[in-house]
């Protein structure tokens, strides 16, 4: 049940943003931009359910996702991500398309961190809105901001509760501790990428 009363669960956390999104903006007709994020949209969605993640908001051209809420999974952070690197699939895929339509290269760079995150119904009265808020929220935010076009960058937590077979599946490449924007302490980054 959502209750109004928040819980502290351990959850993972998944923020996806487009790069130079305003620069493509001004160059596409008001029509031409809401297709474009209507497909964006669609297909990131389409992934990230398949993953069980909560799709918790979109946010201009961001997406928030939640994973392990609202009922806690064991499998949150696995699930979290092989739906980054689906999505980063997915977008290559649709690439072609957006350039050919609407004559833009998007890409798109995703930060994903694991941790316990305050759970529960947020607002007023008249409008709640159920999310996840802490530290874990903010640190999967700072790492989208230093995730490249086509990068996925997750912190320390994730990697280490990772079952043997995903951190098999996919190269991860550890970066220099780095001070995440708002915060004091650096903060352990790898970087992933697919097996060539």
């Amino acid at each position: 049940p959502l209750e109004l009363k928040g819980v502290e669960q351990e959850v993972s956390i998944l923020f996806s943003d487009i790069r130079g999104y305003t620069t493509l903006a001004e160059s596409m007709d008001p029509q031409s931009i809401v297709s474009f994020l209507n497909e964006y949209f669609t297909s990131m969605t389409e992934v990230l359910l398949g993953y069980e993640a909560l799709i918790d908001k979109y946010i201009g051209d961001a997406i928030m996702a939640i994973f392990g809420a609202p009922l806690a999974r064991d499998d949150h952070r696995d699930n979290a991500i092989q739906a980054a690197m689906e999505m980063q699939s997915v977008f290559d895929l649709w690439r072609p398309n957006w350039e050919k339509a609407y004559g833009i290269s998007p890409h798109i760079g995703i930060g994903v961190a694991s941790g316990p995150a305050t759970l529960g119904n947020f607002g007023s009265f008249q409008k709640l809105s159920y999310t996840a808020i802490g530290d874990t929220v903010n640190t999967a935010a700072r790492l989208e901001s230093v995730a490249g076009p086509n990068e996925v960058a997750i912190n320390d937590n994730l990697y280490q509760s990772l079952e043997k077979s995903i951190q098999e599946k996919y190269v991860f490449t550890e970066q220099p501790p780095i001070v995440l924007k708002g915060k004091t302490v650096p903060v352990q980054v790898w970087k992933v990428t697919e097996k060539s």
